[in-house]
């Protein structure tokens, strides 16, 4: 075995219990790399030595130690399920779905792959909490330095509930970017600014929303969405982050869940309507509000 391999083994073997919030080293790009060398190679399966080879800069080769960015990596996506490892050989797991471990669209449904594999792992409940209490700022101008930051944590009564630093705000927005919960937009001030905007992955799952019916309650359509991203209204995630801020639970929603909303319906993806039986829900839109009960799916976006 090579020098690598025996120090992957001894130091990473046994995994450590890191967020990905926490963690510099698996960042999404270097993730995204493992994935698509694996993705596309014969039986989408390597050795260590291999991967570390193919993917390590040349610049880090020269080193006398092996590449500690590449081995947190490998270890970070054994911990989630992404990748299957035996000895020193790993694979995309064989639990992935089909769409996942297919070469032709499986980048295309990475963020969301992941997404469901953070959802399934106690180890990364730091970082949802985050996700969950950032994607209930404003649309317009959210926080979008740590100092910011901090300022409406305090606020909210959540500072010290959240495990949030300015150490992590880096990670925790591109996270938040690559997962198709935010997006980064130029900002007066500075060079790009994060928005919470989970218009792609609410879209993705729209199917699956409508499955049986293609009108519903609003009340059942956000029950549903809150099932498959549990850091949205009514999740379990979102529910934990207001109870810790003491923060009331309504059917008002967020300015980013109500900006989905009416993006699909301007898109002509959806309709509102009302049904006086119905439980009403407020979308809010600049300073007015939406009263909607029922919502029809129109189209599905492909």
């Amino acid at each position: 075995m090579a020098r690598a391999a025996v120090w992957f083994e001894t130091v990473c073997g046994g995994g450590w219990p890191v967020s990905l919030l926490v963690n510099v080293y698996p960042s999404p790009s270097r993730v995204r790399a493992v994935y698509r060398f694996l993705l596309h190679h014969p039986n989408q399966c390597e050795y260590f030595d291999i991967i570390e080879s193919n993917l390590t800069p040349q610049a880090l080769k020269e080193e006398a130690k092996p590449s500690q960015m590449l081995s947190q990596v490998l270890v970070e996506l054994v911990q989630l399920g992404l990748l299957e490892k035996q000895d020193t050989l790993y694979r995309l797991h064989p639990k992935l779905s089909d769409a996942t471990r297919d070469p032709s669209r499986g980048e295309e449904q990475l963020p969301w792959t992941l997404l469901n594999l953070i959802f399934q792992t106690d180890r990364e409940k730091d970082l949802l909490k985050n996700f969950a209490w950032f994607l209930m700022q404003s649309v317009t101008n959210p926080p979008g330095t740590w100092s910011e930051m901090e300022e409406a944590l305090k606020r909210e009564g959540l500072l010290t509930q959240l495990n949030i630093n300015n150490t992590m705000v880096t990670q925790f927005q591109d996270w938040g970017v690559f997962l198709k919960l935010f997006i980064t937009l130029p900002s007066k001030g500075r060079s790009v600014k994060c928005f919470p905007y989970p218009n792609k992955i609410i879209e993705q799952i729209l199917p699956e929303i409508f499955h049986d019916k293609r009108t519903l309650t609003m009340e059942v359509a956000v029950e549903r969405i809150a099932g498959l991203i549990p850091i949205i209204e009514h999740g379990e995630i979102w529910k934990e982050v207001r109870e810790l801020g003491q923060l009331p639970m309504n059917t008002k929603l967020s300015p980013a869940t109500s900006a989905v909303w009416l993006d699909f319906k301007e898109r002509g993806i959806i309709d509102f309507s009302h049904e006086s039986d119905a439980k009403m829900f407020f979308l809010s839109e600049g300073k007015e509000e939406i009263r909607v009960s029922v919502v029809t799916l129109l189209k599905e976006e492909t």
